[in-house]
């Protein structure tokens, strides 16, 4: 329903009814440009309903990957760099992930220490990438964790030089 006024009164509302359909006439009294002016009235509804989406998608998209963003920098910046990136090369270079793993296994079980096992990981998987792969971008990117995670260790190198970083034991069980 729609509200009006009766010409030459001002305070009179008057209720009209809509048309109904798309048009305000039925099609008899349209014409004969009926049938084209519905179709392109469609097509204008699936256009802006395409460009809808397009929007919705591309928003989507940014938000992938600003979450994915946010979620690798928390992982690095909470000490998680090493896991991070062995997903991340697991991808790209498995033969290097799976030398570095047995690499970080057995520098843990020796030593106890999760960083010097991370680190020393962290160097061999570039030295395996520029072998099996040669230098390209994924020994590039390999470098560049390799160099980041000797970075973001600064401080346990430090301990492990004093002699003051945390080893990782088993907790024995106490004899009874």
């Amino acid at each position: 329903m729609v509200l009006g006024r009766k010409r030459g009164q001002r305070d009179t509302p008057v209720v009209k009814k809509a048309p109904k359909g798309l048009f305000p006439v039925p099609p008899a009294q349209y014409g004969a440009d009926y049938q084209r002016h519905l179709l392109d009235q469609y097509k204008l509804y699936v256009e802006m309903a395409n460009a809808v989406s397009v929007r919705r998608t591309s928003a989507n998209n940014y938000l992938l990957t600003i979450n994915g963003f946010l979620v690798t920098l928390y992982g690095l910046a909470a000490c998680k760099g090493v896991a991070t990136a062995t997903g991340v090369f697991l991808a790209l270079a498995p033969v290097a992930v799976a030398i570095g793993l047995a690499v970080w296994l057995t520098v843990l079980s020796i030593s106890g220490y999760v960083s010097l096992a991370s680190i020393l990981s962290a160097i061999i998987v570039p030295v395996v990438v520029l072998i099996v792969q040669g230098p390209g971008p994924v020994f590039a990117l390999a470098s560049a964790v390799a160099l980041f995670v000797l970075f973001a260790h600064r401080a346990n190198i430090k301990r492990l030089l004093r002699g003051e970083e945390h080893r990782f034991r088993r907790k024995t069980e106490p004899t009874r």
